[in-house]
């Protein structure tokens, strides 16, 4: 774990107990939007990193997310896939996208698209390209699994 991290919990602690001492019954108010705030930073932290782990320079899109902060506990749920069928995308982004058994792949729309170091704008242009005019191709060939 980041030095910085366990030195701004002390923070954080030290703070809430000065609000709780000061501020009587408002200070369980400020105390808990404080811890809060906090609990979705280091979420957002964490949530990063993962990317960062996974070669990613930037983070072009999620499309659609139910909960940010809660996909971070199914990261098993989550899969780096390069681009099929389209090749002049693979050398330099990949995608993760949610596993999700009972829907497709596009359906779901929970798509994230990482760049690697070696894009550059124009690369950022034909994903766009691909985006368009694939996308629905994409929907068209992807089926519902059976179920078990």
């Amino acid at each position: 774990m980041k030095a910085w991290i366990i030195g701004l919990t002390l923070i954080m602690l030290a703070a809430s107990g000065c609000f709780l001492w000061l501020l009587g019954e408002w200070g369980d108010v400020l105390i808990g939007v404080l811890l809060a705030s906090y609990a979705l930073l280091l979420a957002r932290f964490h949530w990063r990193t993962y990317i960062r782990l996974q070669g990613g320079k930037a983070v072009l899109g999620i499309s659609y997310v139910d909960d940010e902060w809660r996909l971070m506990g199914a990261s098993k749920q989550w899969q780096c896939v390069d681009f099929k069928g389209y090749s002049a995308l693979s050398p330099f982004c990949s995608i993760l996208h949610f596993v999700d058994p009972h829907e497709g792949f596009w359906r779901n729309r929970r798509v994230v698209v990482l760049m690697k170091d070696s894009a550059g704008a124009h690369d950022l242009r034909r994903l766009r390209v691909f985006l368009k005019f694939y996308r629905s191709k994409l929907e068209s060939t992807t089926t519902r699994p059976a179920d078990d």
